[in-house]
């Protein structure tokens, strides 16, 4: 058992912070009775892009644990520590039943940290469905908005929501 490699391993997996809780609470977009603007736009395509790459930086978080969880397995081999803390003695045998705990700590901290980052991900992944979800309605109607002036002149982003509606009722009588 090389014990600075897996002392080393166990100093990184400690030394792991806990997933930041920044998103807890938050709520996605909300609809407005004003017309959209591009400004709405670009600022729903802008969450959308922040979102997807923090489903990218959690998926890199989740390599990482699992690539510290291979190390630390590599280098603590069980029965190697036993053999080596019977022939030693008394002295030894403290010393494997350290790296024991050490070895279920660090396997604990592992598993509390992935279960974090899923969480965290669960909670991004929501949001990148509300966002995705407004950026389309606000792109389908500034699209409308062009049509309608195209077609009859009309600026409808200065018209309520109400007279809109009424409007597409009429034109499809």
């Amino acid at each position: 058992m090389d014990v600075n490699a897996f002392g080393g391993i166990y100093r990184q997996i400690m030394a792991m912070p806990s997933v930041d809780q920044t998103y807890i609470g938050f709520t996605g977009p909300r609809p407005g009775t004003d017309s959209p603007t591009q400004a709405d736009l670009d600022h729903f395509t802008e969450q959308v892009i922040q979102l997807e790459q923090q489903l990218a930086d959690g998926l890199a978080a989740l390599r990482e644990i699992d690539r510290l969880g291979s190390d630390l397995n590599l280098y603590y081999d069980a029965a190697e520590a036993a053999e080596a803390a019977a022939a030693t003695g008394p002295a030894g045998r403290t010393t494997i039943a350290a790296a024991q705990y050490m070895y279920e700590q660090a396997t604990t901290t592992l598993a509390v940290r992935r279960a974090e980052v899923e969480q965290y991900m669960q909670v991004l992944q929501g949001q990148l469905v509300l966002f995705a979800e407004a950026r389309a309605k606000v792109e389908h109607d500034l699209r409308w908005q062009e049509y309608v002036a195209q077609r009859f002149g009309a600026d409808m982003s200065s018209e309520p929501r109400g007279f809109k509606f009424a409007l597409i009722l009429a034109e499809a009588a």
